[in-house]
């Protein structure tokens, strides 16, 4: 699930190349982060939506809007992990991850 994230967020151009690291005991996962030309970072704002207490599911009709279309949410449906603009199209909805802008 977290390696998928990290490539969707690496697909979407929010962070720099992802890649998974198993040469010690514990799998690890190393994510290069992504920066602006004036040295600002890419990701603003990373808010995490559902968690285990409260698993927060939509249909595709009401999946969120993030920041007038300038963020994604990342959206874990029956198809996959997928962005919220790519689940609307699609017709799925599923349980909204994260908000990332």
């Amino acid at each position: 699930m977290k390696h998928g994230i990290a490539q969707l967020l690496e697909k979407e151009g929010y962070v720099g190349k992802v890649a998974k690291d198993d040469t010690e005991k514990h799998l690890k996962l190393r994510i290069g982060l992504k920066y602006n030309e004036d040295k600002s970072p890419v990701i603003h704002h990373i808010q995490r939506v559902s968690r285990p207490g409260l698993r927060i599911y939509k249909p595709s009709a009401k999946l969120p809007i993030v920041l007038n279309h300038l963020g994604i949410a990342v959206i874990s449906t029956s198809q996959g992990l997928m962005t919220n603009r790519q689940a609307k199209k699609m017709g799925v909805g599923g349980e909204i991850i994260c908000e990332i802008y």
